[in-house]
C-alpha cells in the first residue's frame, strides 16, 4: 500500500507496514510441538493473536518458516496491520491522513465537503493544513476517504482499546483507524492500522 487513498494523482507519502507492532493470528495445529507450545505461551491470553516483534523472534528461535510447503496454507493470518509511526497521537494521525513528513507533504483537497465536514476542521488554525484535512472530513458514504470519527469499528474492541478517529475509503474497501491501545502493549501508545 503506498498511500491512503489510492489515488495516483495525489502526493501522498509511501507507508511503512510496522510488522513487528502488527498482530497476527497463529493456528499451532500442524505446527513443530515446540514452537506452537512457545506460541501459545507469547499470545494474548484466550487467543491464537501474536504480536509480530514476538512472533518474529519465535520463528528465528525454533528455525520456522510459516510459508514452508510441509505445513499448511492458512498457518497463519494477519489480524491487524500496523502503520509505522512513533507511538504518539500526532504522529498516528499523521500516517493515517498522509501528512508525511512535515509542511512540505500537504496535499490541499480543493473538492467541496458538506457544512459537517468544514465544521469538523474549523478548529485547524493553519490553512494548508486545513486544506489538507479536508480530504478526510467527508462523511459521504461514496467519498474517496469517508470520515467516521470515534464512531468507526474497532478492530482490537475485545481487548478494551478505544477509537480515536476512523475513516473507510473506496466504498468500504479499506478501514483505516487511529487505536488508543491499553493493555496490549507495555503503556498506552495511539497507533493507526
Amino acid at each position: 500500500m503506498e498511500h491512503l487513498l489510492l489515488n495516483g494523482e495525489m502526493d501522498y507519502a509511501p507507508l511503512r507496514f510496522d510488522a513487528k507492532e502488527s498482530w497476527f493470528g497463529v493456528d499451532p495445529q500442524g505446527l513443530p510441538e515446540a514452537f506452537a507450545r512457545d506460541v501459545d505461551a507469547m499470545s494474548l491470553p484466550s487467543s491464537d493473536l501474536i504480536r509480530g516483534a514476538d512472533l518474529g523472534q519465535l520463528l528465528q528461535r525454533h528455525n520456522v518458516e510459516l510459508t514452508a510447503p510441509d505445513l499448511p496454507e492458512d498457518v497463519w493470518y494477519l489480524y491487524q496491520a500496523r502503520i509505522a509511526s512513533n507511538g504518539t497521537l500526532l504522529d498516528a494521525l499523521r500516517v493515517a491522513t498522509g501528512i508525511g513528513a512535515g509542511p512540505e507533504s500537504l496535499v490541499p483537497y480543493e473538492d467541496k465537503i458538506d457544512a459537517e465536514g468544514e465544521e469538523r476542521i474549523a478548529a485547524v488554525g493553519d490553512a494548508a493544513l486545513r486544506a489538507h484535512l479536508r480530504g478526510f472530513c467527508d462523511p459521504s458514504p461514496i467519498a474517496d476517504l469517508s470520515y467516521l470519527g470515534a464512531d468507526a469499528d474497532n478492530p482490537l474492541e475485545r481487548f478494551e482499546c478505544s477509537v480515536v478517529a476512523g475513516w473507510v475509503g473506496a466504498i468500504d474497501q479499506y478501514e483505516i483507524t487511529v487505536v488508543q491501545l491499553s493493555g496490549l502493549v507495555s503503556g498506552d501508545r495511539p497507533t493507526a492500522g
